[in-house]
């Protein structure tokens, strides 16, 4: 009897902990497994949805249906060989490793805030017409709605991003806007050869001031909380 109940108990919890992994969950960080050969990055802001069972890029609209076996832990895609195993890591996180790319992928879960009633097309135009004051006083962005003249080809659809720090030489980015469940996301990427886009998650859209909540950061935009603009 004592063996049956701790059999009930095993896999009682283990369908408690596949069960606790739902939602939108997004790729911030990787680690090399093995430095001493060869390995291929992810993209960060590769996105898995465990409720819809979907693959795609926080960049890009389009995505990828997939299959999630939650009681081995394996995602995999209908007609493909490669398989993925996901596991928990800590208490906020889970790890994938990727085939033939000598890392392991750490995911975070994205937090569901809907507060944003504007669709996607007023959204570009609010950036795109708004004068924002420049960010800690040092750099300035201009937020344009025309198509950027080098995009990123890798991602979705790239607008033209101006920048400006301090008294320096302004220089031409790129920025993205797209929509996941509901929610609006915005990548900023200042210096076009790096290729660095800054993430955020964007909370509520006010008269003067953009809200955000940073996911993928790099030096150049570090703890961006909120876009202030000009009164």
């Amino acid at each position: 009897m004592k063996k049956l109940l701790l059999i009930i108990i095993l896999l009682n919890i283990n369908h408690l902990i596949s069960q606790e992994i739902s939602g939108l969950w997004y790729l911030k960080s990787e680690k090399v497994i093995n430095r001493s050969q060869g390995w291929k990055p992810m993209k960060k802001g590769l996105l898995i949805d465990f409720d819809k069972s979907e693959i795609s890029h926080i960049s890009m609209d389009s995505v990828v249906k997939i299959n999630i076996d939650y009681k081995n832990n394996i995602i995999s895609k209908t007609g493909e060989i490669d398989i993925l195993k996901f596991q928990r890591f800590k208490n906020d996180s889970i790890r994938i490793r990727f085939p033939e790319s000598n890392t392991i992928s750490t995911f975070h879960k994205i937090n569901v805030i809907k507060n944003i009633t504007k669709p996607k097309n007023k959204i570009i135009e609010f950036f795109d017409k708004k004068c924002f004051l420049p960010i800690r006083d040092s750099l300035k962005l201009e937020f344009n709605k025309s198509k950027s003249l080098n995009p990123n080809l890798e991602l979705g659809k790239m607008m033209k991003l101006e920048s400006k720090f301090l008294e320096n030489k302004e220089q031409i980015g790129n920025w993205y806007l797209t929509e996941k469940d509901s929610m609006f996301f915005i990548g900023i990427c200042i210096n076009i050869k790096n290729r660095e886009y800054n993430v955020y998650q964007i909370k509520s859209i006010e008269r003067n001031v953009v809200k955000l909540i940073g996911l993928i950061e790099f030096d150049f935009l570090p703890n961006l909380t909120e876009l202030k603009a000009c009164l």
